[in-house]
């Protein structure tokens, strides 16, 4: 019997894309922000706080929480697009 075997090529190659950076922000005030929990031991707790500072210290208008399934995957496309339209801050927790 005849078999075979799939390789796959594990350094695929990759085209940069340039894309140009939006303008740095010089205040939150008025921003809507949102932060993508990783999940990881007690980010949920930093990520709420920081809102709360986020609005009460630097005027932002609004902070939206979205959270990953699992910290080795990543955020939902739903999640990306819905941050994509509403938000000029987006912040990706990392850590433990």
């Amino acid at each position: 019997m005849d078999s075979e075997l799939l390789v796959y090529e594990p350094t695929g190659r990759v085209q940069p894309v340039h894309v140009k950076a939006p303008p740095r922000l010089t205040s939150l005030l008025g921003i809507n922000i949102g932060i993508i929990d990783n999940t990881k031991p007690n980010f949920d707790l930093l990520a709420k706080e920081l809102g709360r500072l986020l609005q009460t210290e630097k005027g932002a208008a609004s902070v939206t929480i979205r959270t990953k399934r699992a910290p080795s995957v990543p955020a939902t496309d739903v999640t990306y697009d819905e941050f994509a339209r509403t938000c000029g801050l987006v912040l990706a927790g990392s850590g433990d």
